[in-house]
C-alpha cells in the first residue's frame, strides 16, 4: 500500500520518531519479586512475554503486583501508548506492541519503554512500521551489544526514521489493520482460510454451533468406544436440536 519504505517510491515524508511523539519515551518500573502476588491483589503489569506482533496476546492473564499510588501514575499505560522493547536479545530488540482494551491500571516493566504519538500520527500505523523490517535494521545499527544480550536507548528510539503519508491514508490502514485482527476471531473466518473445511461445510451447514457464542457440550455429546485398545467408533448424540452440526461431525 504504502510502497518500499527503504526506496520510498511514492515519495512519502521521512520523519525521526522524535518529531511525531506527543509522550517522550520513558523506561518502566522495576520491582523486585517479593512485590509480585498470585492472590490476585495488586495490579497488572505489562511483561516482554505478553505481546507478540505488535499487539498484547494476554491481557487477562498478566502478572500482579503491588505498587505505590505514586507508580501507578508514573508508570500507567493509556489507551494508544507504544511500548518497545529496548534490553533483550537481538533477535527480540524493538520487539513493540499497540496498547488497547485496557480495562484497570496496568503499569509496563522496566526492560521496555512507553511513548505516544497523540494526534501527530496513527498509533497503530505507528507500530505496523515499528514491527517492519525496515525499522528493525536501524535498530540494530544503534544496537549497544553486550554478552547475550543488546540495548537502545530513549536517543535512540527517537532517531528512527519513519515513512509518514497523509493522517487520512495512515488511518485508512489502520482501520484496515484492526479488521483484519478482528477477523481471525471470527468462527466463520475457519472456513475462509481452510479449504479443506470450506469444501466439506459447503452450503448446507450454514446453521452450525459457533463455539465463540455457546458451549458446544451443551448442545452435543461424544462418545467413544474402545474394542482391544483401539477406537472402534465414535458416536456424536445431539442433546438440542443440531442437525447440522451432527451431519458435518459425522461427514
Amino acid at each position: 500500500m504504502f510502497g518500499d519504505p527503504v526506496t520510498n517510491p511514492m515519495g512519502w515524508e521521512v520523519k525521526k520518531l522524535d518529531e511525531l511523539v506527543d509522550v517522550k519515551p520513558q523506561n518502566g518500573l522495576y520491582k523486585p519479586l517479593s512485590e509480585y502476588t498470585n492472590d490476585g491483589s495488586g495490579i497488572p503489569i505489562l511483561r516482554i512475554d505478553a505481546f507478540y506482533s505488535g499487539r498484547i496476546t494476554g491481557i487477562d492473564s498478566l502478572k500482579r503486583l503491588m505498587c505505590t499510588p505514586k507508580e501507578i501514575t508514573t508508570y500507567s499505560l493509556r489507551e494508544t501508548d507504544i511500548v518497545i522493547n529496548r534490553v533483550n536479545s537481538m533477535e527480540y530488540l524493538g520487539k513493540c506492541a499497540y496498547i488497547t482494551g485496557l480495562s484497570e491500571d496496568t503499569v509496563f516493566e522496566s526492560n521496555m519503554m512507553r511513548f505516544n504519538v497523540g494526534t501527530n500520527a496513527n498509533a497503530l500505523f505507528i507500530v505496523e512500521q515499528l514491527c517492519s523490517r525496515f525499522v528493525y535494521n536501524q535498530i540494530l545499527q544503534h544496537a549497544k551489544k553486550a554478552v547475550n544480550q543488546a540495548s537502545i536507548n530513549q536517543s535512540d528510539v527517537q532517531d528512527l526514521n519513519l515513512l509518514i503519508p497523509p493522517l487520512p491514508l495512515q488511518n485508512k490502514f489502520a482501520d484496515f489493520v484492526q479488521a483484519t485482527d478482528k477477523s481471525k476471531f471470527d468462527w466463520n473466518n475457519l472456513f475462509l482460510t481452510c479449504g479443506h473445511c470450506n469444501n466439506i461445510k459447503g452450503k448446507r451447514y450454514d446453521d452450525i454451533l459457533d463455539p465463540t457464542k455457546c458451549d458446544p457440550e451443551e448442545h452435543i455429546a461424544l462418545s467413544i468406544e474402545i474394542t482391544d485398545n483401539l477406537i472402534d467408533q465414535v458416536q456424536v448424540e445431539s442433546l438440542k436440536e443440531d442437525s447440522s452440526t451432527l451431519r458435518l461431525l459425522n461427514y
